[in-house]
């Protein structure tokens, strides 16, 4: 009599038994977040200083942010190659192949300890990335021709990878032929490549969301202050075949830090600082350098000679936004700590097919 009562007891429970069991398959656990927040097509691009590790902090919270809704395709300003051999080192159980990408790209703005250290945060913490590599062959002696022998000794000569690994490679050897930015030719074909391989990878994912990361210089939407006697640059090409698809976010411009006197030519000027930039992991001569920028001096300082000694500074490299008619101030520091002070107007002036200020010389 009694176990006959148990039975039909659970036997009207058994429904909310099962609803209990479906809201907990279903409920509020991260496999249902993950599906309620699935990120619809979307394209959003990080503006970065490169190997400045304010900026690739920023960028690893946004892609963490990303990666918890679904996102796994992350588009890096690296060649065709360079992003395949990532993808193959992140299933790999040790680090050779970066290792050999890094000695690869030794000497270059992105080749840094905390660059590196990127990498290994996103094999660690999000390792079903997948990169998307839409630049030049860069070092198409080295890491493109190494891919391409890869893909030989596994028979692909006849398959699109070695097809689009091959052009990619030779894409780099014309840039360097056209002047390595010496040229505005030069400068216009980079560009160029890079929005053809952008589209290229981003169509074959049929309106995924993707991430990218790229140089401040692709990413400025203002042409009249960047591009001036260049063609539009990517995002800008971008821009218009996607529309509000495109969101940029710049990492690199900090707020003031602080405001401080300066006498500069015998005048006293406000002059803002915006911090310091360590560069000793590819910079020869100085491990870092500090940037003011120095207020309503323009007028006053804009007719002094040039100091070719400094020469030109890419408006890439300052801390914030550079804008025209301004007058900044460089502290160079080496690693004994001696300093030495620069002093650059911003025209804007164009060198080697990029914008950049130009040293004066100031008492």
């Amino acid at each position: 009599m009694k176990n006959g009562y148990k039975m039909k007891k659970i036997i009207r429970l058994l429904p909310l038994i099962l609803a209990v069991i479906m809201m907990l398959l279903n409920g509020c656990g991260p496999i249902k977040a993950i599906k309620n927040s699935k990120l619809s097509a979307g394209i959003y691009l990080c503006a970065e200083l490169h190997s400045e590790k304010e900026c690739l902090d920023k960028e690893l919270q946004r892609w963490g942010e990303f990666y918890e809704k679904g996102a796994r395709h992350l588009f890096i300003e690296d060649s065709y190659s360079g992003a395949q051999l990532l993808n193959i080192w992140m299933h790999e159980d040790n680090d050779d192949i970066l290792d050999q990408i890094w000695e690869d790209t030794k000497g270059t703005q992105g080749c840094s300890q905390v660059s590196y250290d990127f990498y290994k945060t996103i094999k660690r913490d999000y390792p079903e990335t997948i990169f998307h590599g839409t630049d030049i062959g860069h070092q198409y002696a080295t890491t493109g021709a190494r891919y391409v022998k890869k893909l030989e000794e596994e028979g692909k000569e006849d398959t699109e990878e070695y097809r689009i690994t091959v052009e990619n490679n030779e894409s780099g050897k014309k840039f360097y032929d056209l002047g390595n930015y010496e040229t505005i030719e030069s400068a216009n074909y980079r560009e160029q490549k890079m929005v053809e391989y952008f589209i290229r990878e981003y169509e074959a994912l049929s309106g995924e969301f993707i991430m990218g990361i790229y140089g401040w210089g692709h990413l400025e939407l203002d042409s009249t202050h960047c591009c001036e006697g260049t063609d539009q640059q990517m995002v800008i090409q971008l821009k218009e075949k996607y529309g509000d698809l495109i969101q940029v976010e710049g990492m690199t411009w900090r707020d003031p830090i602080s405001t401080e006197k300066m006498i500069v030519n015998g005048k006293e000027y406000d002059a803002t600082y915006f911090g310091e930039t360590d560069i000793s992991d590819w910079e020869w001569t100085y491990v870092k350098y500090r940037v003011w920028r120095l207020e309503d001096s323009y007028e006053d300082l804009k007719d002094c000679y040039p100091d070719y000694s400094w020469g030109y500074q890419y408006v890439y490299e300052y801390p914030m936004k550079v804008e025209k008619n301004e007058i900044y101030i460089m502290e160079f520091e080496d690693i004994e700590g001696n300093t030495e002070r620069a002093y650059f107007k911003s025209d804007i002036v164009q060198c080697e097919g990029s914008p950049a200020t130009l040293g004066i010389s100031v008492e």
